[in-house]
């Protein structure tokens, strides 16, 4: 005698593996911090069905995915100008420094160090 199909058997218990692999790819979308947060995610388990003729025998495909967050949208400036009549972009990225506020910003970290220091009064 045969066991009747259930989800927890069918294939061998295949179904249950798909469905935790998906809900794994699901979870790690949550917490990926790259990824949209509030969107719906989704796990789809299809069960398609085929019979033959004789309506005894069918065909079952299993199928397991999944509809996750899309990654968050990246989102810069770009200045656009004329270098020699030809059209041009660069991109201003305003969180960059420039080498003067770099080197401004070392020179008051030496200072600050020279001071703790007692070098400079």
């Amino acid at each position: 005698m045969h066991d009747t199909i259930t989800l927890a058997n069918l294939k061998g218990g295949a179904v249950l593996e798909r469905f935790e692999d998906e809900l794994a790819r699901v979870s790690e979308n949550i917490l990926d911090a790259n990824c949209e947060a509030k969107v719906k995610r989704e796990i789809i388990l299809r069960i398609v069905i085929k019979p033959d003729a004789e309506r005894r025998i069918a065909a079952v495909g299993i199928y397991a995915s999944s509809k996750l967050a899309p990654p968050l949208t990246l989102v810069t400036h770009a200045v656009f100008g004329r270098d020699g009549g030809k059209a041009v972009a660069f991109e201003d990225d305003p969180e960059q420094l420039t080498i003067e506020n770099f080197i401004e910003s070392k020179q008051t970290t030496v200072a600050k160090l020279q001071k703790a220091e007692g070098v400079v009064e």
